[in-house]
């Protein structure tokens, strides 16, 4: 019995060449394009978690800075009050 071995297209060296550098290309660009939406979508983390920093920091009254310092003073055995001889002082101690 006789068997036919199937004809496959001859592929010269300058289309195979062609079609490599088309596959490198696409690959190449394959690449960038996910190193770059992968930069972009961390930088834009990024920039939410520092906003979002900044916004809790605005709303906060008083600075770490001024908590420390008063902490200290208080914890000194030092007064923060204020008096008035018309009506009855407010201030902070800590006993």
């Amino acid at each position: 019995m006789r068997t036919f071995a199937k004809r496959t297209p001859h592929i010269s060296n300058v289309s195979a060449q062609k079609m490599i550098e088309t596959s490198t290309f696409f690959l190449q660009l394959f690449l960038a394009v996910l190193v770059g939406s992968t930069l972009i979508y961390y930088l834009r983390k990024k920039c939410v978690r520092n906003a979002e920093a900044e916004r809790l920091e605005e709303q906060t009254a008083f600075g770490n800075d001024l908590v420390t310092q008063i902490a200290t003073y208080l914890e000194r055995g030092l007064v923060i009050a204020f008096r008035h001889r018309d009506y009855c002082g407010v201030g902070l101690e800590l006993k």
